[in-house]
């Protein structure tokens, strides 16, 4: 089941999730075609995997009390998007170079064939 629902939704719905003995599956993110944010959540308990999305959204509340692993999961998305998680305790940059913080620099993007003849150059 894929569902919107509000950023204030989702604390409830991930509760509910531990509570049932489910588990937190993964939380990634992306830009729609209207370039809004969207953050994924995928819960899953009782052999049912329920997907929420909380759309156009810069500030979500952190669900790391309730499920530790979620900080990768949110840390990476507050690096690679518009995305603040409040409450996170972030720990630093996963994958990108300091310049990126401010917006500066450029992110590399090309099939592999092509960055191997850069490379072979």
């Amino acid at each position: 089941m894929i569902k919107n629902i509000s950023k204030d939704e989702i604390i409830k719905k991930v509760k509910e999730t531990r509570n049932n003995g489910g588990r937190l599956v993964a939380i990634n993110g992306y830009i729609d075609n209207d370039k809004n944010n969207v953050i994924v959540y995928t819960l899953e308990y009782s052999d049912l995997r329920n997907i929420y999305h909380v759309i156009g959204e810069s500030v979500l509340p952190t669900v790391t009390d309730i499920y530790k692993g979620a900080q990768w999961f949110e840390e990476e998305i507050q690096e690679m998007m518009p995305v603040k998680f409040e409450g996170l305790k972030f720990s630093g940059r996963l994958f990108l170079p300091e310049e990126f913080k401010d917006g500066e620099g450029q992110i590399l993007i090309m099939p592999l064939d092509e960055l191997k003849k850069l490379k072979d150059k």
